[in-house]
């Protein structure tokens, strides 16, 4: 077995760090402007869109709140499908997309009330969480609600973020005692 290259063998311990750095100015970034993040959320639009259809076998309200859930839902399977396969980082990353999926579903909760969001039906189609707000009584709450999963989304984001710099500054640990013998 030929030995591996030590560039490779140093990158391998430095990517969780570069991993860390770039998810911190994505995070701050999708945090601080609460715009739509085109890299990930034509993404997550697939999911929401086939969580209604999944969901909807349950009634109105489950179709309405499938879309969502599914939004969040799948990140956090693939989480859970990467860390039985020891896949640390991949699962830390899946994380992480979750908080960004909370991120953007609290931007919607926060527009029932505003209805400024495009949807896809166009002008007829039923805005999910003025729908669920109003059956809940408590669209009034909007801005609030949207405020606590905004929150929800920056604590997983950052719990993600100090795992993959866990993990990195493990391997450099590691590494460390190897060469020390």
């Amino acid at each position: 077995m030929a030995p591996s290259h030590p560039l490779h063998r140093e990158s391998t311990h430095i990517t969780p760090l570069v991993i860390v750095g770039v998810l911190l100015i994505t995070g701050t970034w999708i945090a601080a402007v609460r715009d739509w993040f085109p890299l990930l959320d034509y993404v997550n639009l697939i999911f929401h869109e086939a969580g209604h259809w999944i969901w909807a076998l349950g009634g109105e309200m489950l179709g309405s709140l499938g879309g969502s859930v599914t939004q969040v839902l799948v990140p956090l399977v693939c989480a859970v499908w990467l860390a039985l396969d020891r896949h640390w980082i991949g699962s830390c990353l899946s994380v992480w997309w979750a908080g960004e999926n909370l991120i953007t579903v609290s931007r919607y909760i926060g527009d029932a009330r505003a209805l400024l969001l495009p949807l896809l039906g166009g002008d007829g189609a039923v805005h999910d969480w003025y729908f669920l707000l109003g059956l809940w009584g408590q669209r009034e709450s909007d801005t609030i609600i949207a405020q606590w999963v905004w929150w929800c989304g920056i604590v997983v984001m950052c719990v993600a973020i100090v795992g993959i710099g866990w993990r990195g500054l493990l391997a450099l640990r590691q590494r460390d005692r190897s060469v020390l013998g």
